[in-house]
């Protein structure tokens, strides 16, 4: 499998990165088609596509918390054999620091979509089917169950996640593919323009878009 990571160590600008003939998806909105889909024809061996994701990562800040990164998530798989089926258990890694400070995870939604009797089924993600573990020392996760999956299933969820920057300073490693074909990837980073960061892409594919432009943001 081809791979593209991004790096994210330094940033003065909007970075906008995607991968792949640009594809836009919105939450909730399923193509029948996709639904109906048997087989990747890129790789007819494929157990699961990841059809779209984007991110948005962006800062904020307050007297009372101090700077802290949000990152905006959504993405919507396609499970194409029994063997994928796992790709619909998420984990969402969250680290926490010292004096309490932690990640926080907010707007978490999911859904799986099926065809069924020529009409599409929707089954909702469930709070009982969210899960938050320890998993060693200061890392954490939540984890996500999705939904009534099966072979043909469709499944998204998105979510927004606040970092304190006494946490974590930079934003993690971003890879535009995987294990799995990725149909569409794309990340906007909106930094601060007083910041001083630099960006580390890796891999030999091109990206589709990649735009920057600087931004103003006042820091208290």
């Amino acid at each position: 499998m081809k791979l593209i990571q991004l790096l994210l160590i330094c940033m003065i600008s909007v970075p906008l990165f995607a991968q792949e003939t640009e594809i836009k998806a919105k939450y909730g909105r399923i193509n029948e088609e996709e639904l109906k889909m048997k087989f990747y024809s890129k790789d007819s061996s494929a157990e699961a596509v990841l059809l779209f994701e984007e991110a948005d990562i962006s800062f904020s800040y307050d007297g009372l918390s101090g700077l802290k990164m949000i990152l905006n998530y959504f993405g919507r798989y396609k499970i194409l054999k029994k063997s994928g089926l796992d790709r619909g258990i998420i984990k969402i890694p969250l680290y926490q620091g010292s004096y309490d400070q932690r990640e926080l995870l907010s707007n978490v939604d999911g859904c799986t979509y099926n065809w069924e009797n020529g009409k599409v089924v929707s089954s909702k993600l469930t709070k009982a089917s969210i899960f938050h573990e320890h998993v060693v020392d200061n890392r954490y996760q939540d984890k996500l169950s999705m939904p009534n999956l099966k072979e043909g299933s469709i499944f998204e969820y998105r979510y927004s996640k606040e970092t304190p920057f006494s946490v974590q300073y930079v934003p993690d490693v971003w890879f535009f593919q995987g294990s799995i074909p990725v149909q569409w990837s794309e990340l906007t980073v909106k930094m601060p323009k007083n910041f001083t960061y630099r960006i580390l892409p890796g891999g030999y594919l091109n990206f589709a878009i990649n735009t920057q432009g600087n931004i103003g943001m006042k820091l208290g």
